[in-house]
C-alpha cells in the first residue's frame, strides 16, 4: 500500500497536517494595484474567486499583512508571490479600509457632513480556482438584498432578505435588525423610497456601513459590509461549499525556508529583516512575466495587467 504524501513540516512541533490539494497554483480572485501614495489596492474582486465569496475584501481596500507578514512598500510582484499557492491552502489578510464615523462628536455639535475613519479587518480565505460567472450576473449596481419598512421613529426595520443576497450572505444583517444609519446618514432623515436605494445600493464589493440596533434593549452597533453580485442556483451551492472548506481550514506557517523557519515565525521585526529587498519600484510593470496562474476548473497562464498589477 502507497504511503500518502505528507505535507511540508508533517510530523513537526507546531504545524499541521496540510489539507489535500490538487497541485493548481492559485490565488483568491482579486486585481491588485499600487495607488499615487504607494499602497497595494484591490482594484477588482473577481465574482466567483475566494475574495468575492469572503464577502469581506472591497474595492479600494489596502493590503496590509499576508499571513501575518507586512507587505507595505512591496512591489505587485512580491506579494503575488505571497498570495499565489497550491489549491486548499488558507491564508490570512489583513486589510485597512475607510468606515464613517457613527458616534455623534463629544461636545455634541451637529456634523455638516460624513466624516470617516480607517479600520483594519483580518481575513482568512482559502486559496482555489476562481467559480466562472456569468459577467450579466455582476453587470450594474447591487444592494443588500432586504426589505425594509419605516417605523414611527423613522428608523428601517428588516422584514425580509433575499436568498443569496449581500445581507444573507455577510451573516451580519437578521431579520428584526432596525438600521438607524447608512454610510453616516441618518435614515430618519429619507422621504422616498429612492432616497433609501440610493443609499443602499453600489459597485458590486463595494463597502457600505450600516449602524444597526438589534432587540430593544441592546446597543446600536456598527455593520460593515461589502456588496455582493447575487448568487443563485448552483452559484450558491459553489459558495456554501467553500465555506464549509473555510470552517474545517487550520491556518498554517509558510513551508520552511533555508533557514528552517518560516516568516509565519519569526517576530515582526526579524521577519522584516530577512524579507528580500525591493529591485523594482512599487509602480513598475512586470516587464511581459507571467506572475500567476488560475482558471475556473483548471490553470493557464495569466500575464501581468501592463499597469503595475495582476490579475488574481
Amino acid at each position: 500500500m502507497m504511503e500518502a504524501a505528507r505535507s511540508p513540516g508533517a510530523g513537526m512541533p507546531g504545524w499541521a497536517v496540510s489539507p489535500p490539494t490538487s497541485g493548481i497554483q492559485c490565488g483568491i480572485g482579486c486585481n491588485i494595484n499600487v495607488n499615487e501614495r504607494g499602497e497595494l489596492v484591490i482594484k477588482k474582486v473577481i465574482p466567483g474567486g475566494p475574495a468575492a465569496f469572503s464577502c469581506e475584501l472591497g474595492l479600494d481596500d489596502v493590503l496590509v499583512r499576508v499571513d501575518g507578514v507586512s507587505v507595505e512598500g512591496d512591489s505587485t510582484e512580491e506579494v503575488a508571490k505571497r498570495i499565489v499557492g497550491p489549491a486548499g491552502f488558507p491564508l490570512s489578510i489583513v486589510v485597512r479600509h475607510l468606515v464613517p464615523v457613527t458616534q455623534p462628536p463629544p461636545d455634541g455639535a451637529v456634523r455638516t457632513r460624513v466624516q470617516l475613519r480607517t479600520v483594519e479587518s483580518n481575513v482568512t480565505l482559502i486559496r482555489q480556482p476562481t467559480v466562472h460567472i456569468p459577467e450579466r450576473i455582476s453587470e450594474g449596481n447591487v444592494g443588500l438584498g432586504v426589505e425594509m419598512l419605516a417605523m414611527p421613529n423613522g428608523e428601517r426595520r428588516v422584514v425580509k432578505m433575499q436568498q443569496g443576497g449581500t445581507a444573507q450572505l455577510s451573516g451580519k444583517i437578521n431579520i428584526g435588525d432596525h438600521v438607524l444609519k447608512i454610510d453616516g446618514k441618518d435614515v430618519g432623515t429619507l422621504r422616498t423610497q429612492e432616497e433609501l436605494s440610493a443609499l443602499l445600493t453600489g459597485a458590486p464589493f463595494s463597502r457600505i456601513s450600516l449602524l444597526v440596533r438589534r432587540g430593544l434593549h441592546e446597543a446600536p452597533r456598527e455593520v460593515h459590509v461589502v456588496r455582493s453580485v447575487l448568487l443563485l442556483g448552483e452559484f450558491m451551492m459553489k459558495y456554501d461549499a467553500y465555506h464549509n472548506s473555510l470552517k474545517h481550514a487550520i491556518l498554517q506557517p509558510q513551508p520552511p525556508s533555508a533557514t528552517g523557519l518560516s516568516q509565519h515565525h519569526l517576530s515582526p521585526a526579524s521577519a522584516q529583516a530577512t524579507r528580500r529587498p525591493s529591485d523594482a519600484s512599487p509602480s513598475a510593470s512586470f516587464q511581459g512575466r507571467v506572475v500567476r496562474v488560475e482558471v475556473a476548473g483548471g490553470s493557464t497562464a495569466l500575464q501581468p495587467t501592463g499597469k503595475g498589477g495582476y490579475a488574481g
